[in-house]
């Protein structure tokens, strides 16, 4: 039971002085609470500020394999909520050559990517390449990941 539940049903039956405090020893240091009690509510979520300019603040993520064994790059403007899709060929299934595929096609197009400031993307291996690493500091690209497991920080392109 939780601690509520638990002080309840020790007071029908016994008391004595600090009888709350040491419920709560007992269930936080209990493994089997710990497991089966409700998790904690997750941290209330804060909102971005708004960019002051177009593409100096966006959202990047790879969407594949698909079928056709190509994959999808989405890139989101924040302060438009403009999205732009690149077909990324080449890569495979080596996550990392994916952003080395991505530079490659697109290296004589202007792309929103030249101009950001801020970029948000999650924890995939092509984000985490020593390539994509070195590009955001050559391009002074600020870098935020994602905590794992919780997609809703880059909700734009998730």
């Amino acid at each position: 039971p939780g601690v509520v539940a638990m002080k309840q049903k020790l007071r029908t039956k016994v008391w004595w002085p600090g009888i709350d405090k040491d419920v709560d020893t007992l269930v936080k240091t209990c493994h089997s609470c710990q497991v089966v009690g409700i998790a904690p509510h997750p941290e209330p979520m804060s909102c971005r500020t708004l960019p002051e300019s177009p593409w100096t603040d966006i959202a990047m993520n790879f969407l594949g394999p698909l079928p056709t064994g190509e994959h999808l790059m989405v890139v989101i403007d924040y302060y438009s909520r403009y999205m732009e899709v690149q077909q990324v060929h080449g890569g495979g299934n080596n996550e990392k050559s994916l952003f080395r595929s991505y530079y490659h096609s697109i290296r004589n197009r202007v792309l929103p990517l030249w101009l950001a400031q801020i970029l948000t993307t999650d924890n995939a291996p092509t984000f985490s390449s020593i390539e994509f690493q070195q590009f955001c500091k050559n391009n002074d690209i600020k870098l935020f990941n994602s905590p794992p497991y919780w997609p809703q920080t880059n909700d734009a392109v998730e």
